[in-house]
């Protein structure tokens, strides 16, 4: 059986020639984002998330592929964060 890229990407870098190419964008063109969340499966916290409706409605963990929420609840809550952040302080 063939080794994977990953795996080939290892071996290479573990003989010291060159360095594990980054993941920039998945398969739909998506790049990955930070955001202030873990994924609740490898802890990773870059996720991909979707642009237009042919990308779906969930936002998955970059790393692991694991579905975290949907687009609208984390577009609620950012807007929530968003007007708590700009009321004046009492």
């Amino acid at each position: 059986m063939k080794p994977s890229i990953t795996q080939q990407a290892d071996a290479r870098m573990e003989a010291g020639i060159g360095s594990r190419p980054q993941r920039p964008n998945d398969i739909h063109g998506r790049t990955p984002v930070k955001l202030d969340m873990n994924c609740s499966i490898c802890s990773h916290d870059q996720f991909y998330i979707p642009l237009n409706a042919s990308h779906g409605r969930g936002v998955t963990c970059a790393n692991c592929t694991a579905l975290r929420c949907q687009i609208d609840d984390l577009e609620s809550v950012l807007i929530q964060l968003s007007a708590e952040t700009k009321r004046p302080a009492a």
